[in-house]
């Protein structure tokens, strides 16, 4: 197993990666319909390019916030119906559907970087389509955040799970993996510990955080 992908700017690159192609398709759907106005003479075929520039628009900026907290630095604290709206905005418009239940009010920043990380893996594996189900509470006096990805067609990269487990990349695609490790790092930092739970039908993430 390689170990030169553990290197610090390795790990920033295939990360940046990841989000760059995350947010490209929103980006060129921005791009096309405002194409698509320019080169259009009817009002009608106008009107469709406008409202297609600007639902890719706010899909661009909700995408973003959502990374600026998941992969970024965002406040030391977040309430978890902020989070659940981030969350939300992963599964607008696909067949994916998101459960949510959260008996916390707020998480510390490793703690919201930790759920919506779990949850961008856990909507990755239902694009199938599936469930994502979140739930968030307290035991023993630390976070416990559990996110399942359920369904019959779940899918989720060997690269994925060896990143999760804090395993350099052997093989794969590193915009896979890069999410995965980065996210085992902050909790290993904090203190934390991770659970991954792999069967047919459950995909399942324990974090448990002080």
């Amino acid at each position: 197993m390689s170990q030169v992908a553990t290197r610090p700017e390795v790990l920033a690159a295939s990360l940046a990666s990841r989000l760059i192609h995350d947010a490209m398709g929103p980006a060129s759907g921005v791009v096309s319909g405002l194409d698509l106005f320019n080169q259009s003479e009817g009002e009608d075929m106008r009107g469709e390019a406008l409202a297609l520039a600007a639902s890719s628009g706010r899909q661009l900026v909700d995408r973003l916030t959502f990374f600026r907290v998941a992969w970024g630095g965002g406040p030391e604290a977040m309430d978890t119906g902020e989070l659940k709206r981030l969350a939300q905005n992963l599964f607008v418009g696909l067949r994916p559907r998101l459960e949510w239940s959260a008996a916390v009010a707020t998480l510390p920043a490793v703690g919201a970087r930790t759920l919506l990380g779990l949850v961008h893996i856990a909507a990755d594996a239902v694009a199938a389509g599936g469930t994502a189900v979140v739930t968030v509470d307290r035991a023993d006096e630390r976070a416990v955040i559990r996110v399942e990805a359920r369904g019959p067609r779940l899918r989720i990269p060997p690269e994925t799970l060896g990143g999760l487990a804090g395993e350099a990349l052997a093989g794969g695609v590193p915009g896979r993996w890069a999410p995965a490790f980065f996210l085992h790092a902050c909790i290993a930092a904090a203190g934390g510990s991770l659970n991954t739970e792999v069967d047919d039908l459950r995909i399942q993430f324990e974090a448990r955080l002080p």
